[in-house]
């Protein structure tokens, strides 16, 4: 008999956070001790203070490091991992399913946020309804590999289960051999777990079939047609003691977690941070709860994986002022944890089940009914039709109702589950079972009454009056005193608030507990269950329920559906189970994604007019408002029927029209198209509302001064009325937001300050104050982060960097550098390059300052293509004072590279050495030599001959990045690096033409 593993070793909860404290304990003493005591502890923090802040920049030139690294090596952060981890015995599964996602961000092909690359040949748009044709090929290869070549075409399947139900629908047809009982005995082929090849005889019966595995969720998941045939295992390193390592995640000197629950909660990234932190800790106490390290103390693979992770989540809190930057490392630090999960698979299927019972636990349920079991699902369309599946089976009768009242009316319906009653000819007249959604992913119209769990509950409980009456009236009539059929209720709780199932326990307990009700509980783990990882296709469904034969009937068909499904056995059933033990961080996540849909339609699209309002954009200045929304849901969404827009650009050429719509002043980098919802950064997802084409916003964990940088321009632009935008349009706007947030300040009447010089009185007059009691009291950590909260600071500086780059996304995506040489449009795009660049943009984001040197860099490069000389250094020199005005860009790399070879050429030493000074010595070795052989390569000689000559002038250091296996200070160059180092840096030599 296996000993159950203790819940707090599964289950993340405050109780069982690491509390360990750094401070010393302190033992009562006189007033007198007691003052010099902590006089001696200032004294300290003040000589401390400098080493926290060369520590803190070091742990953020971290992850720039790693971002230069593949900005100037052309290799993307992702293969670099699978090159690093492919080295190792054992990894094949692992190398070949890192950076796996169900869902994959679109990617524009001009990025200036210069990002971590994390990505698999294996993602598509959304994997459930449209995989990619990698995806296909990789199935394909399994089926060659089990059956060779295939003779009859195929469908792939993830369980028996999945295949029966879409056989059901060929019954009596010619598609089939026989009856789908014969079929499946005969045409189903195992090919690994979690995934199966059924045949068929004709292709159009695999095309009519295909349509079925969306809705039945019936797809293998990546991960099972990636994994491994036959068992991976390590070899075993004794100079490795990873016990050793995962105890230096947490010292009382460098607790790691406790570092990121120190993020105040009022920073953008605070909720996944504290994420991150649980996370950590609970893979440390599932490995010391297992006895992980008895057998993989030696194990290298845990050893490179966990020394990443340590890597990763050090720098994460020096990142939280970021969302963008700090989603990026947090994502990296998940695929750590999956390979972590991958190379040990601590969990199994009795931990799963342990932990999902916390999904529908609630204390208000009565005692007599039991604790309900949550099954696992292959994904939330999975768990809604074994729902259906099960009504139908205990009801006899396949109809569903959707619940409404009066007040609120019809449940909303996911459009999924419309397909699941197309196939499965499901009516709503005279059903003995309703169907009903938590919350759902597709708002109401604004000011419309919300559907929320109170809906759900009023209408429920109007269907249980309804039922009973009848059935009373029905008994009477017939005489009969026999107990009536429950009413069987399946309830979506795919976007769950907290506290929605005690409320529904609350209520409706007692009807549980007399069986006049069955609540059949669904949801897709895809969602805001993930945690924000999007790489897990999960489900879980369970029934609320008096214990009664037919419960026992309904969990047995679950459980054996669950062993055939089998997600445990491969590598995502791990790492699916530590997202679940951490659950309370999905309330967390949601409760701050409402926050920022509720900012963003109260400051941002909220139909306001602008203060100063003169003759712009038609006469107006008024925001939009959300089509759609509702006050409890993290959406926002906006219709696309709209007259022509257009943005009217003077070029050298003369002027040229772009014509828009709606959807068009959205940023594709800021707000980046993905389908589904429930991710960490905003996207957007195009989808019919009300037989029209519409936007959704769907909200991430943004801090409210980016949200301002995304939409303050879009949520003037997006008019659905004829709309003309312009460079002049845009400087007469950023004027006016500038000079509005100055008007207290008296200037006098024959003083025209420049625009920098506004935005730098604005900065200074919105920048959060800092009492002098704070100055002396908090340490240099805290005061960064007081400044960092939201509703701290103004938001000037945001809104206008949000129309500069607005204009300045149009420009680079429509426009050629060479066109804006001359131009009646360049002057204004100069003056406003220069206001905002000379101001430093205090307050504003690292993607925000990011867009405005991408602007710059774009007109720069306009400049170097000049036949002016004059002009063409000029151009140098603007991108190279740009980048030393607004440092940390990690699109140097890509820059230094893009300068044409002769323009650098023909600069002056001084010049040539300002430049290199901004775009080369910032980086740290690795990537300067990276940069130099693709400078070489590319035949930019002098380019590289200068890079060469500086690079030997100077000391060399090991500048630490994600792939380090250090955590700590700066480390010198071991001698391995060195000699490998001075090997590239001789064969450069060699390319350059210098004698050995």
């Amino acid at each position: 008999m296996t000993i159950p593993t203790p819940t707090n070793a599964l289950v993340r909860s405050h109780t069982f956070s690491h509390t360990r404290s750094s401070e010393p304990h302190q033992r009562p003493d006189t007033d007198s001790q007691l003052r010099k005591n902590q006089l001696k502890k200032r004294l300290i923090d003040l000589t401390q203070t400098e080493k926290a802040l060369q520590q803190s920049a070091h742990r953020h030139l971290r992850f720039d490091h790693t971002v230069n690294l593949e900005g100037a090596s052309g290799a993307n952060y992702s293969q670099s991992r699978k090159n690093d981890l492919a080295k190792l015995k054992g990894t094949e599964e692992i190398v070949a399913q890192y950076g796996l996602t169900f869902a994959s961000p679109d990617r524009p092909s001009k990025d200036h946020l210069n990002q971590l690359t994390l990505i698999n040949d294996l993602e598509s748009d959304y994997l459930r309804d449209n995989p990619s044709f990698d995806y296909k090929d990789a199935c394909d290869a399994v089926y060659r590999s089990v059956c060779g070549r295939r003779k009859k075409p195929a469908l792939f399947v993830n369980s028996r289960h999945a295949a029966g139900q879409i056989l059901e629908h060929f019954r009596g047809t010619k598609d089939i051999s026989g009856t789908p009982e014969q079929h499946l005995e005969k045409h189903l082929k195992p090919l690994k777990t979690g995934m199966y090849a059924l045949e068929f005889q004709h292709q159009a019966s695999v095309g009519a079939a295909r349509k079925l595995v969306d809705v039945y969720g019936a797809r293998p998941s990546a991960f099972a047609v990636t994994s491994a045939t036959q068992s991976q295992r390590f070899v075993p390193d004794p100079k490795i003691n990873n016990q050793d390592l995962l105890d230096s995640f947490q010292t009382l000197s460098h607790n790691v977690s406790d570092r990121l629950r120190a993020i105040p909660d009022g920073i953008g990234s605070a909720k996944l941070a504290h994420t991150a932190a649980d996370l950590i800790d609970q893979l440390i106490d599932v490995f010391d709860a297992k006895a992980t390290m008895d057998v993989h103390a030696q194990n290298p693979i845990l050893a490179n994986s966990l020394s990443s992770m340590k890597a990763i989540a050090d720098s994460l809190p020096e990142l939280c002022h970021d969302s963008r930057k700090f989603n990026n490392a947090y994502q990296a630090l998940i695929e750590e944890l999956q390979v972590s999960l991958s190379t040990t698979k601590p969990y199994d299927s009795d931990d799963l089940h342990q932990i999902s019972k916390a999904l529908l636990s609630s204390d208000a349920l009565p005692a007599s009914v039991p604790e309900p079991r949550v099954h696992l699902a292959s994904s939330g369309m999975g768990a809604l039709t074994l729902a259906f599946e099960i009504a139908e089976h205990l009801t006899g009768n396949p109809n569903v109702e959707e619940l409404s009242t009066s007040k609120h009316g019809t449940s909303p319906v996911y459009y999924e589950v419309e397909q699941l009653r197309y196939h499965r000819m499901v009516e709503s007249d005279n059903a003995a079972t309703v169907y009903a959604t938590l919350n759902h992913s597709t708002p109401r119209k604004a000011g419309d009454l919300a559907w929320d769990i109170d809906a759900a509950s009023s209408a429920l409980k109007q269907k249980l009056r309804q039922t009973n009456q009848h059935s009373t009236a029905n008994n009477a009539i017939t005489n009969n005193s026999t107990t009536s059929q429950p009413l069987y209720c399946i309830l979506d709780a795919t976007l769950e608030k907290r506290g929605d199932i005690d409320t529904l326990c609350q209520q409706f307990g007692d009807d549980i507990a007399q069986n006049k009700l069955k609540i059949i509980v669904c949801k897709s783990y895809q969602k805001f269950a993930n945690l924000g990882t999007a790489k897990v296709m999960a489900g879980g469904i369970g029934i609320l329920s008096a214990d009664d034969p037919d419960l026992k009937r309904a969990n047995d068909y679950l459980n054996g559906i669950e062993k055939d499904i089998n997600l445990m056995a491969n590598n995502d059933g791990q790492l699916l189970t530590l997202l679940l033990g951490c659950r309370d961080h999905e309330f967390n996540l949601v409760d701050r994604a409402v926050e920022n849909s509720t900012f963003t339609a109260k400051h941002l699209f909220n139909g306001k007019t602008e203060p100063d309002n003169k003759n712009l954009f038609n006469g107006q200045k008024v925001h939009q408002t959300f089509d759609y929304s509702e006050a409890h849901l993290p959406f926002g969404l906006l219709t696309q029927n709209s007259q022509p827009h257009s943005l009217s650009l003077n070029l050298e050429s003369g002027q040229k029209d772009i014509p828009l719509n709606r959807n068009s002043h959205l940023s594709g980098l800021y707000t980046p198209a993905r389908d589904s919802f429930g991710f960490n950064q905003t996207t957007r997802t195009m989808i019919p509302v009300d037989n029209q084409q519409s936007v959704r916003l769907s909200f991430g964990q943004e801090s409210q001064a980016e949200l301002v940088e995304q939409f303050y321009a879009p949520s003037l632009l997006m008019k659905k009325d004829k709309q003309a935008w312009s460079c002049q349009h845009a400087r007469t706007l950023i004027h006016d937001l500038a000079n509005e947030a100055i008007k207290s300040v008296r200037i006098p009447p024959h003083v025209k300050p420049a625009l920098w010089q506004k935005l730098h009185v604005a900065g200074q007059l919105e920048k959060p104050k800092t009492s002098d009691a704070e100055r002396l009291t908090l340490s240099p950590d805290s005061l960064r982060l007081k400044q960092l909260q939201n509703g701290e600071r103004g938001l000037t500086l945001n809104k206008i960097t949000s129309v500069i780059n607005h204009l300045g996304e149009m420009i680079t995506r429509s426009t050629k550098p060479e066109q804006w040489t001359l131009g009646k449009d360049r002057p204004i795009v100069d003056e406003l390059l220069n206001g905002l660049i000379q101001s430093g943009l205090p307050g504003v984001s690292s993607a925000g300052r990011s867009g405005v040197l991408a602007l710059q860099a774009h007109m720069s490069m306009a400049d170097m293509k000049s036949a002016s000389k004059n002009q063409r250094l000029r151009g140098l020199q603007s991108l190279t004072s740009a980048i030393l005005r607004l440092p940390g860009w990690s699109g140097t790399p890509q820059q230094l590279l893009a300068i044409p070879d002769e323009v650098f050429q023909k600069a002056t030493p001084s010049q040539k050495e300002t430049t290199l000074s901004a775009l080369f010595s910032t980086l740290d070795n690795s990537t300067q030599l990276n940069l130099m052989q693709r400078l070489a390569d590319k035949g930019d000689l002098n380019k590289a001959t200068a890079c060469l000559e500086r690079f030997e002038k100077r000391e060399h250091t090991a500048a630490e990045s994600f792939h380090s296996t250090s955590g700590g200070d700066v480390q010198t160059i071991s001698d391995a690096k060195q000699n490998r180092m001075d090997s590239k840096l001789s064969q450069l030599r060699m390319d350059l033409g210098y004698k050995s």
